[in-house]
């Protein structure tokens, strides 16, 4: 019997702890959200932070953002059941009329449960469209620094200013890949390694060649005897 109990008072407890673990996970810091805003703002005020800068900060709005909207909706499912039950009572007496004072004492009860819980639900919302705002207005902030670096515009290779400067970047260029082949050639291991790979190469080269002359004139063959065939068996 002892057994039984335990089980039921377990089957009852259980939802209200998880419940309970789920309301304190879910709890929106007001503290670190009010920091994190005066300091969004005053980022986005400067204009000064670096791209990567704004989308980290971005990306805590962004955050919390969704921790305002989840506290909004717990804190509308609060609401919807007192509203159920206010609605249960039927209409409100008009100017003049009455109605049953338990009856009166429980609409006025309610209706003081749902300004108190509708609290939570402003507040929410508040903090959603400050973290939305600051999220947009990060967000124009990157737009424009891409759009500028887009249009932003190299200097023209025609002016004849930046002439000296781009033959001797040419001049540069070609000593070092003329570096690079000459060590490349006296490296002793790449050395023996072309040896060894000569007589491959020379007949890869040759089956290429012999390719390129012939190759021409074996297609052509092919298709005439393709076409006479095919002439052939339609005179059959």
């Amino acid at each position: 019997m002892r057994g039984f109990l335990s089980a039921i008072v377990l089957a009852v407890m259980l939802p209200l702890v998880a419940l309970a673990q789920d309301e304190a996970t879910n709890v929106f810091d007001v503290e670190a959200f009010q920091s994190l805003v005066d300091r969004a703002e005053d980022v986005v005020e400067r204009q000064q932070a670096s791209t990567e800068a704004l989308e980290e900060l971005r990306s805590q709005l962004s955050s919390f953002r969704s921790a305002a909207l989840n506290q909004k909706s717990v804190s509308a499912q609060k609401v919807r059941p007192i509203n159920e039950r206010l609605r249960a009572l039927g209409p409100a007496p008009a100017e003049g009329e009455t109605e049953p004072s338990d009856v009166a004492a429980l609409r006025k009860e309610l209706n003081a449960q749902i300004e108190h819980t509708r609290g939570p639900v402003l507040a929410a919302e508040d903090d959603y469209q400050q973290a939305d705002g600051l999220i947009k207005s990060i967000d124009g902030i990157i737009r424009e620094r891409n759009r500028r670096a887009l249009l932003m515009r190299e200097p023209t290779p025609l002016n004849p200013a930046r002439w000296w400067s781009a033959s001797g970047e040419v001049v540069q260029f070609f000593k070092n890949v003329q570096g690079e082949m000459v060590a490349n050639w006296s490296n002793e291991n790449r050395s023996s390694s072309r040896l060894n790979n000569l007589p491959a190469a020379a007949i890869l080269f040759a089956l290429a060649l012999l390719l390129l002359v012939r190759a021409r004139k074996w297609v052509r063959t092919m298709q005439e005897a393709f076409s006479s065939g095919a002439r052939n068996r339609t005179a059959f």
